[in-house]
């Protein structure tokens, strides 16, 4: 890839870095991740090494293949989730996200029992309504923008449902995320931003609570003792970043494939229950979170030396394309066997909203298929995507006939 398609500066490469391991790859720029992130992935877990070093944005190893996402997954004494200190200075940290065992487990625990089956489950029937109010509203136009119409608002009001936030302020609140996400923040000031949106809501949980993520907080303890308010802070934050963007791109992602296999469509409306098993082989083929890691010691992990200090970048999208782990990974594959894969991430910093996204998913398959007939992508109006840590579909045109959805609706009832 020529070095002049991209606007971003290359730095130097460090001198334990051998050359054969070198490849210009820009996870934010990178031109052909922009038209079809995930074709290009797959071209890079097929002709790159499965970890390289790239001079982009400051320098930074690339894993790609499912062992070694996986492994350093699993190994956080090695890849740690922590900055490292900048001279003798600690750098800022949001836990649990910045944080390690034993440590992470003590800020983990109470996010546990809130993501857990029974708080989730109690969602599930307010998500429905949702999604049949999103879906009902476009049915009869015969087109939308899947993005703006359905696959936003449903996970981003749940999500502010939830922590009982402002659902009138969602354009403001995704706008900040999608900005996070996309690299945009390189002295990290929107996150200061977040903190600020969240701080009132977080005073008057405390001094009065209610039926809420955040009341719940500041009832749980941390290792025994209350939880504090700055503690509470970087939870907020930290869910905030994680619930306003990542499930809006696999649904998002999950929509664009579909609209262009019919005979997948047709198959999920004959048979609802497939769809736990089409949306695991969904977010197989579709990862889209690419997760930063910090070098703490030297160590030599698949025959590559790192070294302290050392920036890391875990392109969970790419293990999920392992040939070595899923036969043809590039095909959607319905019936396959092993769906295992990487997009909740592994190890330690699974994601802990999984229960949720899981739930949120299942009802928008469910409801789509059933609201909607055939509906196929808009030519005229191809997707838009960007990268950065999260991989995001920005525009998702598509288009349906609604004398076909007419007829359909007619039968049914």
């Amino acid at each position: 890839m020529s070095v002049a398609a991209f606007e971003v500066p290359l730095d130097g490469i460090p001198a334990h870095v051998p050359a054969q391991l070198v490849y210009d790859f820009d996870y934010r720029y990178d031109p052909a991740l922009l038209v079809d992130p995930h074709k290009r992935l797959l071209e890079i877990v097929k002709t790159v090494p499965p970890i390289f070093y790239t001079p982009r944005h400051g320098g930074h190893w690339v894993l790609t293949s499912h062992q070694a996402v996986a492994g350093a997954a699993r190994m956080p004494e090695i890849f740690s989730n922590r900055p490292p200190k900048i001279g003798d200075q600690e750098p800022p940290r949001f836990l649990p996200l910045m944080a390690d065992p034993p440590e992470h487990a003590l800020y983990r625990a109470p996010l546990n029992k809130a993501f857990g089956e029974k708080p989730m489950s109690a969602q599930r029937e307010g998500i429905r309504e949702l999604a049949k109010d999103l879906i009902t509203k476009v049915a009869d136009k015969g087109e939308c923008d899947f993005i703006a119409a359905i696959g936003e608002p449903l996970p981003v009001l749940t999500f502010l449902r939830l922590l009982d936030l402002p659902l009138e302020r969602m354009a403001e609140f995704r706008d900040i995320v999608k900005k996070v996400h996309g690299g945009d923040d390189p002295g990290h000031g929107l996150v200061g931003v977040v903190v600020g949106i969240m701080e009132p809501f977080i005073i008057a949980r405390r001094d009065n609570p209610r039926d809420d993520l955040i009341s719940t907080l500041w009832k749980s303890d941390i290792g025994g003792r209350p939880i504090t308010i700055e503690e509470v802070r970087n939870i907020c934050m930290l869910l905030y970043t994680a619930g306003l963007d990542t499930v809006v791109n696999a649904m998002g992602f999950a929509a664009r494939h579909l609209a262009q296999d019919p005979a997948l469509q047709a198959r999920l409306r004959k048979n609802h229950l497939d769809i736990p098993f089409a949306v695991e082989e969904m977010l197989r083929r579709y990862g889209i979170v690419m997760t930063p890691r910090h070098i703490h010691q030297d160590a030599e992990v698949q025959g590559v030396r790192f070294r302290k200090g050392d920036s890391v970048l875990l392109v969970t999208p790419a293990g999920n394309l392992d040939a070595a782990v899923f036969a043809q990974p590039q095909e959607y594959n319905l019936d396959r066997e092993n769906k295992s894969h990487l997009t909740f991430n592994a190890g330690p910093h699974r994601c802990v909203g999984q229960l949720l996204a899981r739930f949120e998913l299942h009802i928008l398959y469910e409801e789509l298929l059933s609201g909607l007939p055939e509906f196929r992508l808009d030519p005229d109006k191809p997707a838009r995507f960007t990268g950065g840590n999260v991989i995001s579909v920005l525009t998702l045109p598509i288009l349906w006939d609604v004398e076909a959805r007419k007829v359909a609706a007619h039968a049914g009832g």
